[in-house]
């Protein structure tokens, strides 16, 4: 996206862009939709975001950095948990491994993590990451969510993250992790809210090696089989993480929505359009 299309207010939380065109209004059946305001051509970037926390799916295990992503034939495994591979362990270290390392072997070896298909399980280890990585400004923000405004939520990824709606209100879904002293209704909140909002993370050939947490993603675009826009990702060298860009398929006008397709990761090898408007 070129300089110029930014400004000041389209700096968002968790080093994000927005286009200036982009913004959220009211949906009659969704809880809202993303549309552009004035004309944008196909190519046009309309959001720029890195994950709140990513992890790789068990194939890449070894191949791929578990921090950064990417493949590398030098990966060095941890001898602790012997679970982990990454580039250079002191920057994963600090911010994630030390918390999970003396735990993740014997979790991933216990009955009920065995008893969950591969997607849950990746679900349980992205969840762990996450709180691993995040835990202080989770519990804080969630101890006050009532006090979070509908709007604030779209500035701010933590905030946007817990304020998204689960996939099922009645459900009460709660994964175990790896982790001490967290707050059991926290977990609970996450858990019920991954299994719709997680993306999975591909290659240019659209081979999925990650999934990963964007939440402000997940709070702007709405699903389609036939979308208008579609994520790309880019590895940011020495950075720990990759970005996700939305960018435009086509010519878009005024007051259209930009939809993207499904990326859940538990259907995306499964995937049927079951909404009969989109056949």
């Amino acid at each position: 996206m070129a300089k110029a299309c930014l400004t000041q207010a389209s700096i968002l939380a968790c080093g994000s862009t927005r286009h200036p065109s982009l913004a959220l209004q009211p949906h009659p059946t969704a809880r809202s939709k993303a549309v552009v305001t004035e004309n944008v051509s196909a190519g046009t970037i309309l959001l720029t975001t890195s994950p709140l926390s990513t992890v790789l799916i068990q194939q890449e295990k070894g191949r791929r950095c578990d921090l950064c992503l990417l493949p590398n034939e030098n990966l060095r495994r941890c001898t602790g948990c012997k679970a982990y591979w990454y580039c250079g362990q002191i920057k994963a270290w600090n911010i994630h491994h030390r918390r999970i390392c003396k735990r993740i072997a014997d979790f991933t070896n216990s009955v009920y993590y065995r008893g969950l298909t591969n997607s849950e399980q990746l679900h349980v280890l992205l969840l762990t990451h996450l709180i691993a990585e995040h835990g202080s400004i989770l519990h804080e923000t969630f101890s006050t969510l009532d006090q979070v405004g509908e709007d604030a939520g779209t500035l701010d990824p933590i905030k946007t993250l817990l304020s998204l709606l689960p996939q099922n209100k009645y459900e009460q879904l709660t994964y175990d992790i790896p982790l001490r002293n967290v707050n059991n209704d926290l977990i609970s909140h996450l858990s019920r809210r991954f299994s719709n909002n997680n993306f999975t993370i591909h290659c240019s050939r659209l081979d999925v090696f990650a999934h990963g947490i964007f939440p402000l993603a997940s709070r702007f675009f709405n699903h389609s089989c036939f979308p208008s826009a579609v994520p790309i990702y880019t590895p940011l060298e020495g950075s720990g993480t990759i970005e996700m860009r939305i960018k435009v398929l086509r010519d878009l006008d005024p007051g259209d929505e930009v939809r993207i397709l499904s990326t859940n990761p538990l259907i995306i090898l499964t995937f049927t359009c079951l909404n009969s408007r989109h056949r």
